[in-house]
């Protein structure tokens, strides 16, 4: 023990002599050179020399500020962060001794300054995140809404609302999110959530997207319902839920949660062709042609509901049960029941066709079912020409293009 403290005694002399003499930054560049040494390190008095110099520098810029001198903002704001960071650093090291029985020496001085200063981190992070300087932005927030939370700062509240350490994280969350660290992003969404304004909706969505990113997909759907229920006039919560149905072949809960949107504002396009689509796939082909005519007569723009029609359709036709005896009275019905269904398509997928002409690989398969079920030689052949023709360019066309 002797032999430590004298060694210590030993290396901070040049550091004393700095701190006399008002030189921080040499301060600084002797207490980081000694954080290398595995015995210096653990001594609580290291990190408070540091702690000293950066208040220095802090005091320093704020005298040229009272006194109307130009001043380093960039420089305030980082010494401000270096109280913090260091203040912690001495308590770690000093919760360390206690378990051994030694006092804490710099826990209630470097308590007075992280309180005093607080608001100045806060307004640091804002500072650097409006300027774009993302790491140091995100170093001085993710410490104004940690360190309320540490033993350090004691039972004192932090000097700031909910409402701006809400928004405090949620700008971490954003900046999280930007570099790819989505588990961070995830980590301060409790308390980014307890965002009350506007912002509150993007939080969702970075919260949403994170969970996505990181395989979890009990959050990312929880969050998703979450925007749903909260802004419901927004798309983008109900578009991704309803991808991650159709795309888990989940057809059920995409009809569900369509409905459901429907009962707040049935005339919705977007949710009516999600149902659309839901009840083809589910094979619910009567209600699909009702939902197909009702956006159609809504809104004669959207051209999907015209393929949306034209095929439920042409599905129908091809339910019809066919007799086993061509000569019975009930073939020859089935027959005209199944071509009055191929006939009631040909005008929406025709329509379709002329609204999206680019989408052959939608409508010529379908036009093929309904000119050749209606005995449309010369349509057919067309038709025939163009499917022959794509199937062509497909085999012609390198798979890894």
């Amino acid at each position: 023990m002797f032999s430590s403290v004298a060694m210590g005694q030993k290396a901070y002399k040049p550091i004393k002599a700095a701190l006399k003499a008002k030189k921080s930054s040499e301060v600084l560049k002797l207490v980081s050179k000694l954080e290398a040494d595995s015995v210096l390190r653990q001594d609580p008095r290291l990190y408070d020399f540091a702690v000293q110099a950066h208040l220095y520098q802090v005091q320093t810029e704020n005298e040229k500020i009272y006194l109307k001198r130009s001043y380093d903002t960039i420089s305030f704001f980082l010494s401000t962060y270096g109280i913090f960071d260091y203040s912690l650093r001495c308590d770690s090291a000093e919760a360390k001794n206690m378990m051994k029985g030694k006092y804490p020496k710099f826990q209630n001085p470097h308590r007075a300054l992280i309180h005093k200063y607080y608001k100045n981190l806060v307004a640091g992070g804002r500072f650097f995140y409006l300027r774009g300087r993302d790491n140091d932005a995100l170093r001085l927030l993710r410490m104004a809404v940690d360190v309320p939370h540490h033993s350090l700062f004691g039972n004192a509240s932090a000097p700031v609302s909910e409402q701006t350490m809400a928004e405090n994280a949620s700008l971490i969350i954003r900046l999280a999110y930007k570099r790819g660290d989505f588990p961070l992003a995830l980590r301060y969404g409790s308390v980014a959530l307890n965002d009350t304004s506007k912002t509150r909706q993007s939080v969702l969505e970075y919260l949403a997207f994170s969970s996505l990113r990181v395989g979890d997909s009990i959050r990312y759907l929880h969050y998703l319902y979450s925007g749903l229920d909260e802004f419901p006039r927004q798309p983008i919560f109900f578009q991704a839920l309803n991808k991650y149905y159709v795309d888990h072949s989940d057809y059920q809960q995409s009809l569900d949660v369509a409905s459901r949107m429907l009962l707040t504002d049935s005339l919705n396009t977007l949710y009516l062709l999600a149902k659309n689509v839901a009840l083809m796939k589910l094979g619910r082909y009567d209600e699909a042609v009702d939902v197909a005519r009702f956006i159609i007569a809504a809104d004669s723009t959207q051209s999907e509901a015209y393929l949306y029609l034209g095929s439920a359709l042409c599905h129908q036709a091809e339910s019809v049960v066919m007799p086993e005896n061509i000569n019975s009275a009930g073939y020859s019905r089935a027959v005209s029941f199944r071509r009055s269904f191929f006939a009631a398509a040909r005008q929406p997928l025709e329509t379709y066709r002329r609204l999206v002409p680019t989408a052959v690989d939608q409508w010529a398969p379908l036009l093929y079912k309904v000119y050749f079920a209606l005995n449309e030689g010369e349509h057919f052949a067309e038709i025939d020409r163009i499917l022959s023709s794509l199937s062509a360019d497909k085999r012609n066309t390198p798979e890894d293009q």
